[in-house]
């Protein structure tokens, strides 16, 4: 599915490979740092660990057949789809391996997005951001079911504690290879404590796995580069924050890009109604429409809201939940509902 829609899309000819996607790999490989500085402005000091793997196809004789190297690309694509699936499986059902009609559109409903299926094949790299992150959250989802006590507590203590660092390394990871991915590491932080509630290990232990592990991903993925950076210009940053590091190669300011971001609150709690009618400028520089969010909040709205009318309406010890599997959909359900409003806010 995902090399079919690649392929319908062709081959990735956007500005940002023109300018940085393919140099940046090219740069750190054929050992340019010595003879350019910052061709690409400041894209040039961006982590070019996204972009080898392409930038490898293209050198290679597989460049000869292009569509050969936009399926490969969108392996990426697929990954997320059944990540994302067992994700709407475990909300839906509480189980990540029973796939219904009812999952499978929730699944699509979150993946046919404006920043999603436009970018099967191509190289913004926010869709191998988005697998590490969403499988950062599917590890944190399973651990939540595995420190539920039971007669296996002792067997499966150990396996909760394990994703729970796992779900740190994976975000961490993303953070290193794209440092806007930061966003995602509060909101896993604060779903975090919803998983850990009812289950044999303490929401504070659970935040610090994940901390430890987060440190761990980031320092394996962004530590050489940061380190090369450091050694080159002073600044482990490149020429960013460099108010803080004041590398002799750059203006002591900070590098920033203010114009996608809301004008105020309430701006930015209407942003999702903005997206819905397409509009050039406010959150990229292409003509964007994206009305999922509109829906998704809506419709979550209204279903909090009739779920608190019947809990009102009646007694509520007779408003139970029966099998483990409900008990683990609604788990995953309320920690899915914080941690997109947490991203979101961050």
């Amino acid at each position: 599915m995902a090399a079919a829609i690649a392929l319908a899309l062709g081959r990735d000819a956007n500005w940002d490979i023109r300018n940085y996607h393919l140099y940046n790999p090219y740069a750190l490989l054929e050992r340019r740092w010595g003879l350019d500085l910052a061709p690409a402005g400041l894209h040039s000091f961006l982590h070019p660990g996204l972009d080898i793997p392409f930038y490898l196809l293209t050198r290679s004789p597989l460049n000869a057949w292009l569509r050969v190297v936009s399926t490969l690309q969108a392996g990426y694509l697929g990954l997320l789809i059944f990540l994302t699936l067992a994700v709407a499986n475990l909300a839906c059902h509480g189980s990540a391996r029973r796939a219904t009609w009812e999952s499978m559109l929730t699944a699509a409903f979150g993946l046919t997005g404006a920043a999603t299926l436009p970018q099967a094949g191509a190289t913004f790299n926010d869709v191998p951001v988005a697998c590490l992150v969403v499988g950062a959250l599917l590890a944190l989802l399973v651990a939540a079911d595995c420190g539920i006590p039971t007669g296996h507590a002792a067997l499966q203590k150990p396996r909760a504690a394990r994703l729970w660092f796992l779900s740190g390394v994976l975000v961490g990871v993303a953070v290193g290879l794209k440092l806007t991915a930061i966003v995602y590491a509060p909101a896993l932080a604060g779903a975090a404590i919803f998983a850990a509630r009812g289950t044999c290990v303490s929401p504070a232990r659970t935040v610090a796995m994940l901390a430890l592990g987060g440190a761990l991903g980031f320092i394996v993925s962004f530590g050489p580069w940061d380190w090369f950076l450091y050694e080159q210009f002073g600044n482990p940053f490149g020429s960013y924050f460099d108010d803080l590091f004041h590398s002799p190669w750059f203006p002591p300011i900070r590098q920033s890009d203010p114009r996608f971001l809301p004008n105020s609150i309430a701006q930015a709690l209407a942003y999702p109604l903005l997206w819905v009618r397409p509009s050039v400028g406010v959150v990229t520089e292409e003509t964007m429409a994206d009305p999922r969010c509109a829906l998704g909040i809506t419709g979550t709205l209204l279903t909090l809201g009739a779920v608190s009318l019947r809990r009102l309406l009646r007694d509520r010890d007779q408003v139970r939940i029966g099998s483990t599997a409900e008990q683990a959909a609604v788990r995953a359900t309320q920690v899915v509902l914080a941690f997109i409003p947490l991203a979101y806010a961050a």
